[in-house]
């Protein structure tokens, strides 16, 4: 099977470069912010707004959408 090169590059961004970002983020948050970065990172958003946040992240992750890699 070969994959075309949007393909490709989908994987290579969403999926592996995105995920990058994000574990270093959390990181950087969580070593600079140890007693608040989860407090700190929801601020910007209403709260309404963060419990969809998490529901549709809830939902992607038990459809299958989402998986890590290591």
């Amino acid at each position: 099977m070969t994959l075309s090169n949007l393909a490709l590059c989908y994987e290579a961004i969403q999926r592996v470069y995105r995920n990058a970002v994000v574990r270093l983020l959390r990181k950087t948050l969580e070593e600079t912010f140890s007693d608040d970065f989860q407090a700190r990172l929801r601020k910007p958003f209403p709260a309404e707004e963060w419990r969809q946040i998490e529901e549709n992240a809830y939902k992607s992750r038990v459809s299958g959408q989402l998986y890590s890699r290591a």
